[in-house]
């Protein structure tokens, strides 16, 4: 059973499946339904599955809270951990059956807040372009900013071609 408000229902659930990236950021109390229960954790993963759904980060680090499967926080000597839906525990790293969640309990200490205060309307005016992207295409073929395209360091997989010089260094 969800908890909050008798008049409202999340719909996010439904939307979950076809998200590879959840970054979660509101503020939450209990008298608001969760973004994203155990149950809906359960189900996206149940019986082997491995949903599109692949990374969390929890940047409001509720424990408990809007993302359920926020139960620990992460920390730079640890920033990440696997949650397990059907045990409902967690293990070090990103290999598992379940999301890879970064909960950044410090994360005012690791981003200084002038920095948000200066992206947030730099980037603005970008949004709806990216959101409207057609991601399944190929990187020449992506409408991105100008701005934003340069900025992009991987694409599926890849490294784009303002980066290619890094290939020498993966190896």
């Amino acid at each position: 059973m969800r908890t909050g408000s008798a008049k409202y229902r999340s719909v996010f659930p439904r939307y979950a499946d076809h998200l590879t990236l959840l970054v979660n950021g509101n503020y939450w109390d209990p008298k608001f339904s969760r973004l994203l229960t155990l149950e809906d954790c359960r189900r996206m993963w149940a019986r082997g599955r491995q949903p599109k759904l692949r990374v969390i980060g929890d940047i409001s680090c509720d424990i408990d809270g809007a993302v359920q499967c926020t139960v620990r926080p992460a920390y730079p000597d640890n920033p990440l951990y696997m949650f397990l839906p059907e045990t409902g525990r967690v293990t070090d790293g990103v290999a598992g059956p379940g999301p890879v969640i970064m909960a950044g309990e410090i994360l005012p200490a690791e981003i200084p807040r002038e920095a948000s205060i200066y992206f947030n309307p730099v980037l603005r005016p970008y949004l709806p372009q990216i959101a409207a992207a057609d991601w399944r295409s190929d990187f020449g073929g992506i409408r991105l900013p100008p701005e934003i395209k340069r900025a992009v360091i991987l694409y599926h997989g890849h490294l784009t071609p303002d980066y290619q010089y890094l290939q020498k260094y993966l190896k």
